[in-house]
C-alpha cells in the first residue's frame, strides 16, 4: 500500500509507503531498517532474529525507538492479542523529518481489522504519512472494543444477580431490588460460583489490556513530543495538534474502561462472598437437617422405651399391692388343711384391703408424675372459665 499525498506548495511531498503482511511470514524486506541496526537491536535487547515477524510475542507488549541517523526516525511496537504468548500486530516504521517519507511493515495476526483499518487510513489522507498516526489508529480500534466488551460482561453480572437475588439498581432514581417474598430463579446457586469466576478471568485479562494499551498510549504522546522537537513536525502544525488531542482521547478512554473494568471485578468479590455465605448457609441447613433426624430417630426410641417402661410399671403397680397384701395375712390366711374349709371365710378382707392399696399406689404414682400433672392443668384449665 502507497500513497502520495500533498499538502501546499511550501511544504515536500508526503509519502507512506505501507506493508501488510501476516505474522510469521518470510517477507522481503524483513524490517525497514539496515541490517546492521536491525542485529544491533536484536543483540541490545536480547531479541530472536525474528522478532518482528513472529507470531509469539517473546517480550510483553512493549515499543521502543530505534536509533537511526542522518535524519531519519525510526521506532518499532509490539503488541499482545489473546494472552501474552500471542502477537496482535506488529509495527516497524521509519520517517524522514526533512522529505516527510515514511516507510511501515505492519504484520497483523488476523484479518478481520484489516478492511476497517484501510478505511480509517484512507479517511485521513493529510496525516496518513505520519507513523505515529499509522500507530494511533492500531491502538485506537483496540480501545474502542472495549466497552462493548465491559458491557457484555456487565450484562452476564447482571444475569447471575437476577438468578441468585444479589442484582440491585444503581442509578440516580431511586434503587429498586427483588422483594424478600419472591423465589429465586435457581434452588441451586453453586453454578453461579463458576460462571462468575470465568467472567472475572475475562475481567481481569481485560484489565490488564487496559493496562498495556494505555501504557503504549503515554509511550505514543512521548514519541509525538520527540518528533515535534526533531521539527517532523511542529507544534503548531494542525497534525500535531490533533495527534495530541487524540493521545489525549484514547489515554482518557483506555482510564475510563480501566476504571470499570476495576468496578465490576469489585462486584464480582461481592457475589462471589455472597455464593460463599449461601454455600455455607447450605452447608449448615444440611448439618442442622441431619442433626434433626437423628435427634429425631433417638427420641422415637426413647419414647418406644419410656412406653415399654411405663407398661412393666404399671404391671408391676398392679400385682404390687396383692403381693403385699398376700405376704402380709399369709400366715393363718389361707386354711389348706382337710379337715375344713379350704379359703378361710376372712378371705373378702384380702379383697378389700388390696382394691384399696391398689387404688392408692395408682393414684399416688399418677400424681406423682409431671406429665399428668400438666394434662390436669390444661384439661382444667379448659373447663374453668376466666
Amino acid at each position: 500500500m502507497s500513497a502520495t499525498l500533498t499538502h501546499d506548495n511550501t511544504q515536500p511531498v508526503r509519502v507512506l509507503r505501507l506493508i501488510i503482511a501476516p505474522t510469521n511470514h518470510d517477507l522481503l524486506p524483513y524490517s525497514p531498517f539496515p541490517s546492521a541496526t536491525v542485529d544491533l537491536i536484536n543483540e541490545v535487547f536480547k531479541l530472536e532474529k525474528d522478532y518482528l515477524s513472529s507470531s509469539p510475542l517473546q517480550t510483553p507488549s512493549m515499543a521502543f525507538e530505534v536509533p537511526l541517523e542522518n535524519g531519519y526516525l525510526g521506532f518499532v511496537m509490539k503488541s499482545s492479542r489473546w494472552n501474552d504468548d500471542i502477537t496482535d500486530f506488529s509495527l516497524p516504521c521509519v520517517s524522514n523529518s526533512s522529505t516527510m517519507h515514511s516507510s511501515c511493515i505492519m504484520r497483523t495476526l488476523t484479518k478481520n481489522d484489516l478492511k476497517q483499518f484501510k478505511e480509517r487510513l484512507k479517511a485521513a489522507p493529510t496525516v496518513a504519512w505520519y507513523p505515529c498516526f499509522i500507530a494511533a489508529i492500531l491502538l485506537e480500534m483496540r480501545l474502542q472494543k472495549l466497552p462493548k466488551t465491559t458491557s457484555d460482561m456487565r450484562r452476564d453480572i447482571r444475569k447471575i444477580e437476577l438468578d441468585i437475588g444479589t442484582y440491585r439498581r444503581h442509578y440516580a432514581s431511586e434503587s429498586k431490588s427483588r422483594e424478600l417474598d419472591q423465589k429465586w430463579k435457581h434452588a441451586n446457586l453453586g453454578y453461579a460460583a463458576a460462571e462468575l469466576t470465568a467472567i472475572a478471568t475475562d475481567c481481569a485479562y481485560n484489565e490488564a489490556a487496559c493496562i498495556s494499551r494505555r501504557r503504549l498510549v503515554q509511550w505514543l504522546g512521548a514519541l509525538h513530543t520527540t518528533y515535534q522537537k526533531t521539527k517532523c513536525v511542529k507544534a503548531e502544525n494542525i497534525i500535531s495538534r490533533m495527534m495530541k488531542q487524540k493521545v489525549e482521547f484514547m489515554e482518557m478512554w483506555a482510564i475510563e474502561s480501566e476504571g470499570k473494568m476495576t468496578y465490576l471485578e469489585l462486584q464480582m468479590c461481592s457475589n462471589l462472598l455472597a455464593q460463599r455465605d449461601n454455600a455455607l448457609n447450605q452447608q449448615t441447613a444440611k448439618s442442622s437437617l441431619d442433626t434433626a433426624d437423628r435427634s429425631l430417630k433417638i427420641s422415637e426410641n426413647t419414647k418406644k422405651d419410656s412406653a415399654n417402661m411405663r407398661t412393666v410399671a404399671i404391671v408391676t403397680l398392679w400385682f404390687l399391692s396383692g403381693t403385699f397384701m398376700a405376704t402380709l395375712f399369709s400366715t393363718g390366711f389361707f386354711n389348706f388343711r382337710g379337715d375344713g374349709p379350704i379359703v378361710s371365710h376372712w378371705f373378702w378382707l384380702y379383697c378389700l384391703f388390696t382394691t384399696v392399696l391398689t387404688v392408692a399406689v395408682f393414684l399416688t404414682w399418677s400424681f406423682a408424675d409431671p406429665e399428668f400433672r400438666k394434662k390436669m392443668r390444661e384439661k382444667m384449665r379448659r373447663h374453668v372459665p376466666e
